[in-house]
């Protein structure tokens, strides 16, 4: 084993909750695929910058990197931005709403009845959508929407589709990323003491806490080689105790 495969705790499935509300969103533009209706429709001129344009998600349907769409957001560029978005935290109450879209460039998120807003991309002829999503609902029933977070993740109908054409930034520049932001790879643990997915890298810099699953490029069973992240998320660390001393009954 590599000092890079460490960081890997294996390619593994997410668990079926982690896509729910980008697979809500997939199967509302897949129904809304079929109408005649123009995207166009649901965005301002394109003469005005990224950040102007209304949110095609108001119809349902995703938006995509082509010149009618969004060119500058192809998948690499999305992730990059991504990246940024998480090192300008230097603590986790940085995160908001109008934060993720200025440092995204994305227009405003769309409002869901599950308490999830969601900004949904779909690259042409790769039948691969990914997608930014934000929440932060502490009255909402849904678990996923009560916590604030944002995450950057890929979804395919094809369950075994290889993720080649969104594959970048892979894995390993996503980890290299983050330490360079000085954000530290938690212990093997880490997840079984905090009740989270063992299929996932975990990193954290002060109390903000980065969640990565990895998937092989090829995702067939025992199949190696090149990863690439399928969802990278950021949510509060809970551990994090910020004035000393810590522990039970403290207040830090």
């Amino acid at each position: 084993m590599t000092p890079r495969d460490a960081d890997r705790p294996g390619f593994g499935i997410a668990p079926p909750h982690a896509f729910g509300a980008l697979a809500a969103a997939i199967a509302a533009a897949l129904l809304l695929s079929a109408c005649p209706q123009s995207l166009d429709a649901a965005r301002t001129p394109a003469a005005g910058p990224p950040v102007a344009r209304a949110p095609a998600d108001q119809d349902g349907r995703p938006h995509t990197p082509t010149p009618d769409g969004y060119p500058e957001l192809a998948p690499a560029e999305m992730g990059r931005r991504f990246l940024q978005l998480i090192d300008g935290l230097e603590w986790f109450n940085d995160l908001s709403s109008s934060r993720v879209a200025a440092a995204m460039r994305l227009p405003p998120f769309a409002s869901s009845s599950s308490g999830i807003g969601s900004f949904v991309m779909l690259l042409p002829d790769s039948g691969w959508y990914y997608s930014i999503q934000f929440s932060d609902d502490p009255g909402s029933p849904n678990p996923l929407a009560a916590d604030r977070s944002v995450a950057y993740e890929f979804d395919n109908r094809d369950a075994h589709a290889d993720m080649g054409p969104v594959c970048e930034p892979d894995f390993d520049a996503y980890v290299d990323g983050l330490r360079r932001g000085g954000f530290a790879r938690m212990p093997a643990s880490y997840a079984v003491e905090n009740g989270y997915p063992p299929q996932y890298a975990y990193y954290a810099r002060k109390d903000v806490l980065v969640k990565l699953l990895p998937r092989p490029q090829a995702h067939a069973p025992g199949s190696g080689g090149r990863a690439c992240v399928e969802r990278i998320e950021v949510r509060r660390e809970p551990g994090f105790c910020a004035i000393a001393p810590c522990g039970p009954g403290s207040s830090g």
